[in-house]
């Protein structure tokens, strides 16, 4: 509080008892201390000041005093002063040296550059004399230097100064980023790591990722003053064996938080809000892939890393002008309201993988074309690669143990060899695969009947069967499924159908598609489940059911 009126001033007290004198050379001109005040050093004079008087209340934080903060301008205010006066000079002796062949009176040109010159000398020695009482060895604040890098998460992002550096390469695994890290000669003071979505997609083991963490966080270490480890943002698609990437994720997350802890590592943890409260990812945060991130996915990663103020999300919100709504909530069905629909328009179903009995990867037991398949997916790669005459392919194909891989078999095809019979029939073929698997798949069946009047979207980015990457796909897939309803349950049609089925199909009926035995239907099997082959690791059958063995029909 300021002094009462009249009162004598006294003089200050440093922090550590030292007296401050109040004088103008010490303090501010308008001192008003009173005893006991504390003070503080300007970090580049070195001259006290009270802090009531600069009304600063940490003395223990570094400042620099109104005059010391005015010395950058005023420095490049001197030298660009100097620079004229030294372009000037040059332009006048040039003039002179000139004029001088023309001008007859040369005492009268003597004496006016002499009085330039003069004046421009007795400047240089006043900018001199100014320059040299700054003050020496003025210490500038340092300038952070931080680096971003990692794998295609950080695709989408873009820095917004030059201290922050960032860097990603597609594709990219965890001693990829070691390989970088010790190959870079420069010292950060910051560094922010995005890593091990790829590494966790592959059938890599886990302890074999940690290992490559350690060494990773090792050599980071080292190259920065401070580390930043992000946990692995969660991802919705699955591995070829079906096995869950998300789940491998969340394994490897928690055994990275203990090795950054022991390593003394910041560890970022992302599924604080990119999960729900039941550990169910948010969708929403995901592209279509459901591996990498949305609008709002990179903005929440770039929060959740404390860089707001550094780096921005170079996506706009994608959508407005898609053919197909985005997916919901959950398993990508489309469950959640979208911006801008109508509420009494059913929401789309959405189906994806081999989870959902709409695709054409969810594994069932399938006769057609002579041949038994486990897949409708495998059904129509077989019949692709039969009309190409690729026989080797084909046999391959027939005996895939998923759909998936099914799927990649097929795409030993060169494109430039695909016929434009193919294209012209490919549609009545994954017809005909349809229908025969309504015929022989009762729960592909109920799943269709329970969809009613819903619009059906495959949710992938193929851009001929499905939604499309931009949501503007043609959903051919989803348009088959929707024609195979209306035509099959219109005046309980279906049941016509399946009567008109051959008796080699009717006799299949009785077999129990979670297990391959005869005796008993899919609702009273003990498995409740499909069963994983020993012999060839497919699903729906045992081994000794396995064609593998050359179980026939």
């Amino acid at each position: 509080m300021p002094p009462k009126a009249g009162a004598k001033k006294g003089p200050g007290k440093d922090k550590d008892g030292t007296t401050v004198k109040t004088v103008g050379s010490i303090c501010v001109e308008s001192c008003q201390a009173e005893e006991e005040c504390e003070s503080i050093n300007c970090v580049l004079c070195h001259r006290k000041f009270h802090s009531d008087c600069v009304d600063i209340a940490d003395t223990n934080r570094t400042w620099s005093c109104t005059q010391c903060r005015q010395l950058p301008s005023k420095v490049d205010q001197l030298l660009d002063t100097v620079n004229k006066l030294v372009s000037l000079t040059e332009s006048l002796l040039t003039k002179r040296d000139e004029d001088s062949k023309k001008l007859t009176n040369i005492d009268l040109e003597q004496v006016l550059a002499t009085e330039n010159i003069t004046v421009i000398t007795q400047s240089v020695d006043d900018i001199k004399t100014q320059v040299s009482k700054l003050p020496i060895n003025v210490d500038l604040p340092k300038k952070k230097k931080c680096s971003i890098l990692g794998d295609s998460l950080l695709r989408d992002m873009k820095s917004k100064s030059k201290e922050y550096v960032l860097s990603h390469m597609n594709g990219i695994q965890i001693a990829d980023v070691k390989i970088k890290l010790a190959g870079d000669s420069e010292k950060y003071d910051e560094m922010y790591i995005v890593i091990g979505t790829n590494d966790c997609a592959t059938q890599t083991a886990e302890d074999k990722i940690i290992d490559d963490y350690k060494e990773m966080l090792s050599v980071a270490s080292e190259k920065a003053d401070k580390v930043f480890i992000s946990s692995i943002p969660p991802r919705g698609d699955d591995n070829e064996d079906h096995s869950s990437v998300d789940d491998k994720i969340k394994s490897v997350n928690a055994k990275v938080k203990q090795l950054a802890d022991e390593a003394g590592v910041t560890f970022v943890d992302n599924d604080c809000n990119f999960r729900y409260a039941n550990g169910e990812l948010d969708d929403s945060l995901l592209l279509l892939d459901r591996l990498h991130l949305s609008q709002k996915g990179v903005t929440r990663l770039i929060k959740n890393l404390g860089l707001t103020d550094h780096i921005a999300c170079t996506l706009t919100n994608a959508g407005g002008g898609a053919k197909w709504p985005n997916p919901g909530r959950g398993s990508g069905r489309g469950n959640k309201p979208q911006p801008g629909r109508d509420d009494n328009v059913p929401s789309p179903v959405m189906f994806r993988s081999h989870k959902d009995e709409l695709s054409n990867f969810y594994p069932c037991t399938l006769h057609i074309y002579g041949d038994k398949f486990k897949s409708s997916e495998a059904a129509y790669q077989f019949a692709y690669a039969a009309e190409h005459d690729e026989w080797e392919i084909a046999e391959q194909i027939k005996n895939a143990r998923t759909a998936a891989e099914a799927k990649r078999l097929s795409k030993q095809i060169p494109l430039e060899q695909i016929s434009d019979q193919w294209n012209d029939k490919k549609v009545d073929i994954m017809r005909e695969v349809l229908e025969e698997k309504f015929n022989q798949c009762h729960q592909f069946r109920q799943k269709l009947q329970q969809t009613g009047s819903k619009t059906l979207i495959e949710n992938t980015d193929n851009p001929f069967w499905a939604r499309g990457p931009d949501g503007n796909g043609r959903n051919k897939l989803g348009e088959l499924l929707m024609d195979l309803r209306n035509r099959m349950f219109k005046d309980n049609r279906w049941s016509r159908f399946v009567q008109q089925r051959s008796s080699h199909f009717s006799a299949i009926d009785d077999e129990c598609e979670y297990c391959g035995e005869w005796n008993h239907t899919m609702d009273r099997c003990r498995h409740g489940k499909f069963i994983t082959c020993l012999e060839c690791g497919g699903l729906g059958h045992k081994k000794k059911k396995c064609n593998h063995n050359e179980y026939t029909y």
